[in-house]
């Protein structure tokens, strides 16, 4: 009796392990975005007048990786060369209230990624003064759908890569 509980005990143990290793699968290692912004920073910050600040900001984009975890190109496509559009999104950062403020576009931008080829981008934008503002920049993929499509919609926009980031005028 003593030898049947402790062979249940171990089954129940093994049992557990095997259901959290189904269920639960391990990383399938790839990358999490197609396309990766680094030495994202912010520089020139000048006062054009008692309300604004002109401020510029500069990043590398490297398209990294063709199979990603947010989005998979077909496999054997010609995508060493994507046209992608570069949006630059803003809200004003207050963390203590209870409401979600929604961001708005402060600016976008079409451009071509090459594949393993760092992309050296600049733009300049106008923020209010004395304000924090939570900064998102996302890289998104115009998607066509060959008709008809399981989606019903002809294209959709793909996001490839992000960053976030908070700066202060």
């Amino acid at each position: 009796m003593k030898k049947a509980l402790i062979g249940l005990g171990i089954l129940t143990i093994i049992s557990l392990i095997a259901i959290v290793a189904w269920y639960f699968p391990f990383e399938s290692g790839l990358s999490g975005n197609n396309v990766e912004i680094t030495d994202f920073s912010w520089y020139n910050s000048s006062k054009i007048n008692e309300t604004h600040t002109q401020v510029t900001l500069s990043t590398d984009i490297n398209y990294r990786d063709k199979q990603a975890y947010e989005y998979s190109f077909a496999e054997n496509s010609q995508t060493d060369v994507i046209p992608t559009r570069i949006q630059i999104l803003s809200r004003e950062y207050k963390p203590y209230e209870d409401e979600e403020i929604p961001y708005t576009l402060l600016y976008e931008e079409d451009i071509i990624l090459t594949y393993r080829k760092p992309f050296k981008y600049e733009t300049t934008l106008d923020l209010e003064n004395n304000m924090e503002y939570d900064v998102q920049t996302i890289i998104v993929f115009e998607r066509e759908f060959d008709y008809p499509n399981p989606y019903g919609e002809e294209l959709r926009w793909e996001q490839l890569g992000g960053w976030q980031q908070l700066i202060s005028t």
